[in-house]
Order: structure tokens, then C-alpha cells, then sequence
């Protein structure tokens, strides 16, 4: 975005997702209304999104994420880990993990708490 804002992803006030309700374009000005959902990777937290470009950047070479990261290979792992996790849970129409995504999205549960509950969801589900 021109102005440096990063896109808010869940609403304020209740915490469910927002939908994108209306595209403009700069050259011409048009503009094009309707119900637009964000991209998966769009909707992951914030710090698993830089996770994901670094990752591309490094062209999946794990050593590579870790020193531009600076964190150990198992904390890449884990958070590779997470990111297939969210992306799964997003995919899905299961309303338990959609709650836990919405709290994650709303800023009521961190990264870690949120992954934790999804393998706990899924584990009882037996999804593993």
C-alpha cells in the first residue's frame, strides 16, 4: 500500500475475519464491488508471513531461513509446521479450528497458543 498501513485482517470490534468488499484500480479509477476473501497466505499471522517469504527468498534451503532468521533449524521446522497447520485449518469447515483462527486473528491467542489448540483439535479428531 502507498501509505505503509498493513492490512487488517479481522474486525476490531468482534474479531471475525473481514472481507474485501470493493477493488480499485489507480490507472483508471474503476472500481469493481463485490465479496473478495483474502488469500490463504494473506491471512496467516503476521510474523508466519515472513516466515513464508524468507523461506521463498532462501529457495526452501532450511540452512538459509535459519541464518536469515537467526533462529535453529528445529524453530524453522516448527514454524514450517505451523504454517501448514494454519493453512489446513483455513481450508477446512471445521467451526472449532475456524474459532481458534478467529481468536489467533483477533489477537486473543498468540502463535503458539493458537498451534497448540489446532493439534489439540486435530488430535482428537485424529487428523495427525
Amino acid at each position: 500500500m502507498a501509505d505503509g498501513h498493513e492490512m487488517v485482517t479481522s474486525c476490531p470490534v468482534c474479531g471475525e475475519s473481514l472481507t474485501v468488499r470493493t477493488l480499485c484500480c489507480e490507472g483508471c479509477d474503476s472500481e469493481l464491488r463485490g465479496r473478495f476473501q483474502l488469500p490463504r497466505l494473506a491471512r496467516l499471522p503476521r510474523e508466519l508471513q515472513d516466515v513464508v517469504e524468507v523461506f521463498l527468498r532462501c529457495r526452501g534451503n532450511i540452512k538459509e531461513v535459519e541464518r536469515e532468521l537467526g533462529i535453529s533449524y528445529p524453530t524453522v521446522s516448527k514454524k514450517l509446521d505451523a504454517i501448514n497447520l494454519f493453512l489446513a485449518a483455513m481450508g477446512g469447515k471445521d467451526e472449532s479450528k475456524a474459532r481458534i483462527l478467529r481468536q489467533l486473528e483477533a489477537g486473543d491467542l498468540t502463535v503458539a497458543e493458537a498451534v497448540k489448540r489446532l493439534r489439540g483439535v486435530a488430535a482428537e479428531k485424529g487428523d495427525d
